[in-house]
């Protein structure tokens, strides 16, 4: 006789001061997700199709820490319903079976109901692993939630908080050469300048945190002030890696951001690319009375773009030698 596993049930919900529309919207972009859900790290669109279905590689931080796992989702969208269906055909162990589904519901013509729902089972239906799985479940639901309500009460302003912007820089070397350096960060102190300290973890699925201080100048070329951030990297070899930031300056609510390498027979083409977040209230603070999106935007973009550019020219001359280096970079 088969037994059927033991399923947990679990369901979360949450006002939303948007119309129905606007955040099932949120919701089903999830290539938004990274920048707009605490939890999740990186979304990856595996394959869509003209029905609505779509197959998905997620990863995202398994409850509280710093923990990051990954798997793969495969998710129903109806508009009309305002409603996402999802099921994961590849779960994270200790997962067995996971499923479930966002419905959004109008309450108002500027507030909705939202309810996320889930249905889970755990290998061996071991009491202990299910509550933990449930542990899980309910702080992420909670957040990506919560996550969900700020996103959409900033809907009109979320078009300028939202800034993406990225740097190539041209290397004449092999891409696995360059993928290497850019994957071991923890060499990095003794490789980049900029970088004063690195303390970094990797586990068996290629998943890093990386402590990292960088060196920054003050406006004063004697003194430079240092700057600590954490960021939850993924490897995927052989041409990205993606990471998010999970320590983050005082005037940012996100930043995402990734590792891209295109080769061709001349070498390789190195893109660093970057999506952060503002966080409005904090702007004027910064800034001061004048201070506006656009302008704490451009700010981010050159200090977070010097960084990422100079690790790449540093890449490039540790790879290819500094000889005939300068001039291949571009950027926009």
């Amino acid at each position: 006789m088969t037994v059927s596993p033991v399923v947990r049930e679990t369901e979360h919900t949450i006002t939303v001061p948007a119309p129905a529309d606007t955040v099932y919207d949120l919701i089903a972009d999830a290539g938004r997700w990274p920048a707009i859900f605490t939890p999740t790290v990186h979304v990856q669109y595996l394959d869509t199709a003209p029905d609505g279905e779509e197959r998905l590689r997620i990863w995202a931080f398994a409850g509280g820490g710093t923990d990051v796992r990954g798997w793969v989702s495969r998710r129903a969208l109806d508009f009309e319903a305002r409603r996402v269906a999802f099921r994961q055909t590849e779960p994270a162990p200790p997962v067995a079976a996971m499923r479930g589904e966002w419905l959004v519901s109008p309450s108002g013509a500027e507030s909705s109901e939202v309810a996320f729902r889930h249905w889970f089972s755990a290998a061996g239906d071991d009491p202990g692993i299910l509550d933990k799985i449930e542990e899980v479940v309910d702080r992420n639901s909670r957040a990506e939630l919560d996550s969900l309500r700020r996103a959409a009460a900033q809907r009109h302003r979320l078009a300028d908080l939202i800034v993406d912007f990225e740097d190539e820089v041209f290397i004449a070397a092999p891409a696995r050469k360059v993928y290497d350096f850019l994957a071991r960060a923890g060499d990095w102190p003794e490789l980049i300048p900029h970088v004063a300290r690195v303390e970094l973890t990797e586990d068996a699925a290629g998943v890093q945190i990386l402590e990292m201080d960088t060196r920054e100048s003050a406006g004063d070329p004697d003194r430079t002030e240092v700057h600590t951030t954490v960021s939850a990297r993924v490897l995927l070899p052989p041409d990205s890696i993606v990471y998010k930031q999970t320590a983050l300056p005082d005037f940012l609510s996100a930043h995402v951001g990734s590792w891209v390498l295109r080769e061709d027979k001349r070498g390789v083409t190195a893109v660093a690319r970057h999506t952060v977040v503002l966080k409005e209230e904090a702007i004027t603070r910064v800034l001061g009375p004048g201070g506006t999106a656009a302008k704490a935007g451009d700010l981010v973009r050159r200090s977070i773009g010097a960084n990422s550019v100079a690790t790449l020219r540093r890449a490039r001359e540790l790879t290819e030698g500094a000889e005939g280096a300068e001039g291949k970079e571009s950027a926009r």
